[in-house]
């Protein structure tokens, strides 16, 4: 299920991180055809460099953005 996650940095990752809610269909696709199944909604997260691109599921763009800085302290979250 889902995609594992390309790339994920150390914590000590000090850059700009993209956040975007990914939109899933009734089926639990992504717009790629990737399954990820119902739950949560799903978010994307990823660094402009690749060095960081994986997803996380939280209930709201807030609990995400709060869950990406949990990881990474130093980085600078945007949409």
């Amino acid at each position: 299920m889902g995609r594992p996650s390309v790339h994920d940095a150390d914590c000590s990752f000090a850059g700009r991180l993209c956040l975007r809610k990914v939109r899933l269909d009734n089926g639990g696709y992504d717009p790629n055809g990737t399954y990820f199944g119902h739950g949560e909604p799903l978010y994307w997260y990823a660094s402009e460099d690749g060095e960081i691109d994986a997803m996380l599921r939280a209930a709201t763009r807030d609990d995400a953005r709060t869950k990406v800085l949990a990881k990474y302290p130093n980085a600078k979250v945007r949409r």
